[in-house]
């Protein structure tokens, strides 16, 4: 991130960000979010096939604009997706 108070980049772990559902420490604190990283596993190809499937096209019309105008939506977005991945990922497995 870099904090636009200090004028540095700084290098935050997860931890330090304090995400959780629609909160960040990027809404507390003057940083502007200039890269991330994923760390994601290898999954069955035919299992994430079925998953992206099942995503209404309403929210990948919302990514593919996000791409181009709003990294914190495109964030958004994409744990939305994840979520709903994992949850029929689990509903599956039952």
């Amino acid at each position: 991130v870099y904090d636009v108070e200090n004028n540095k980049v700084l290098n935050l772990k997860k931890d330090e960000l304090n995400f959780s559902y629609r909160h960040s420490i990027l809404k507390e604190k003057p940083y502007i979010l200039l890269s991330a990283k994923f760390n994601l596993e290898k999954k069955d190809k035919e299992l994430v096939q079925n998953i992206v499937e099942k995503i209404p096209s309403e929210v990948l019309d919302l990514i593919a604009q996000n791409v181009e105008t709003n990294v914190r939506d495109l964030v958004a977005c994409l744990t939305k997706i994840i979520a709903y991945g994992l949850y029929e990922t689990k509903k599956e497995l039952s």
